[in-house]
């Protein structure tokens, strides 16, 4: 059982899993995908609620070991990674969840995406030097005609840019990771447990 606070500010008990195997549950993938992974009703204001909490998701047969973490304890990670085992790959917030889902499911390597995120980054930031907060890019999934998508939010306040890169850009990246990962800036956030280029805002 979990506690989970809703907005009108009553807490109750909630049937919640610390851990998740995708073998068993593959319908906690579609979840993720809907939007409706972990939600709660409220019984005090009948409010459906998707918690913000910590929880494990293994598949042996994605080679998946996932620890995710909630979006409030990014800054406390950021200041103190804590020892993980090799295998754990460390999501924070349900964006990166969500992300890392699009990803595993086109069939991708979530390191060459961060790649790819990271070029799409530095040349946004180049075109809008003005952005009031640190843009973010997050992968959309592929095209129909096979290009993979990326939003970009924070250029322009209230807006979300797209971009869709031809798929070669991705087996560039894919093919370079080795090099790539070997130096800076791209060991901080290919190397380590929370495989992410928000990783760098902490540098």
């Amino acid at each position: 059982m979990r506690i989970i606070s809703c907005r009108c500010e009553k807490t109750f008990d909630a049937d919640l899993p610390e851990e998740i195997d995708l073998d068993r549950e593959p319908e906690a993938l579609e979840a993720i995908l809907d939007g409706d992974f972990l939600a709660v009703t409220c019984p005090h204001c009948g409010e459906r609620i998707k918690p913000d909490i910590a929880i494990s998701l293994r598949s042996r047969r994605a080679g998946l070991t996932l620890r995710v973490l909630p979006e409030g304890e990014r800054a406390s990670w950021m200041m103190g990674t804590p020892a993980l085992p090799k295998d754990v790959d460390v999501l924070i917030g349900y964006a990166e969840l969500y992300e890392r889902v699009l990803i595993v499911d086109d069939g991708l390597d979530a390191r060459a995406v961060e790649i790819l995120k990271y070029y799409i980054l530095a040349k946004a930031l180049e075109g809008a030097p003005e952005a009031g907060e640190t843009p973010r890019v997050l992968y959309r999934g592929k095209t129909e005609e096979g290009k993979l998508s990326f939003g970009i939010e924070g250029l322009r306040k209230g807006e979300l840019a797209i971009l869709a890169l031809p798929f070669d850009r991705y087996e560039k990246a894919l093919k370079d990771l080795p090099n790539l990962a070997a130096n800076e800036p791209f060991s901080s956030f290919l190397l380590g447990p929370h495989k992410s280029i928000r990783v760098l805002e902490s540098l």
